[in-house]
């Protein structure tokens, strides 16, 4: 069980605050509200460390004043906090990280007031926090992912939207960038916003449409312009897609 001696949010120090303090056993949790420099390093607003029952802690605000939330706790911190993958001593910063501040308030309460059942509500909100950080920590890695291979997925989909009746599987376009057809179809997902195959789709029906405006097509043709191969296949899309058949459509216009 986690048992948590102080806690504070929010908690303001003057510019030029400096502290270099053993944990005399007890785990030390810390969140900057503002940047800081934590062991020699400087390190923006949004980051935490957990400190090591018995392992020095440094930090100071040489160019600003601190704003922080902290708590210090004894019994199964570095346990709860391996579980989630939360590191000692290691500072992370996160781009939201809101939350934790969120947490520490409501641990700074419970501490306070020792309300019934207080102790196993604060070890909770302790897991809680540790979950949040690992939730975080993977999105900003996916997020870092995303960006990385933003550019090769701006660059396939224009090509896949300059030759949209072509056959372009999944299993195609995973392979022009290099990746597994799961986390391909993941990253598309999350950098437009839609599945890779419904893209192709409306980008299909699209052009689809202004054939048959045109009216120099059957619908037949049209279906083979626009890279299906099957017109049966072709008028299911578009109805889907339309809500009319590419006949009713035209007729519509």
């Amino acid at each position: 069980m986690v048992e948590v001696s102080l806690a504070r949010a929010m908690w303001k120090e003057p510019k030029g605050f400096s502290l270099r303090q053993n944990g005399r056993g007890e785990y030390v949790f810390l969140h900057f509200r503002s940047p800081a420099i934590i062991e020699g390093e400087k390190y923006e607003k949004g980051t935490f460390v957990l400190y090591g029952k018995n392992d020095w802690r440094s930090f100071s605000s040489p160019d600003c004043g601190l704003l922080h939330d902290w708590f210090h706790a004894i019994g199964d911190v570095e346990a709860e906090a391996e579980l989630f993958g939360v590191e000692l001593n290691k500072p992370c910063t996160l781009p939201y990280s809101d939350f934790i501040s969120e947490i520490i308030t409501e641990i700074e309460l419970e501490a306070l007031q020792k309300r019934i059942g207080w102790r196993e509500l604060v070890c909770a909100k302790v897991r809680e926090l540790f979950v949040r950080i690992k939730r975080a920590e993977t999105e900003k890695a996916s997020a870092s992912e995303e960006r990385a291979y933003r550019e090769e997925f701006l660059k396939l989909r224009g090509e896949v939207m300059m030759r949209y009746n072509e056959e372009w599987s999944v299993e195609r376009m995973a392979e022009r960038v290099s990746l597994s057809v799961s986390r391909f179809y993941q990253l598309y997902r999350e950098i437009f916003g839609i599945a890779p195959q419904k893209d192709l789709q409306s980008t299909r029906v699209e052009h689809a449409k202004q054939l048959l405006l045109q009216g120099q097509h059957s619908v037949g043709e049209i279906a083979e312009l626009t890279g299906y191969n099957s017109i049966y296949h072709f008028i299911r899309q578009f109805k889907l897609i339309c809500g009319v058949t590419p006949g009713k459509y035209n007729a519509r216009q």
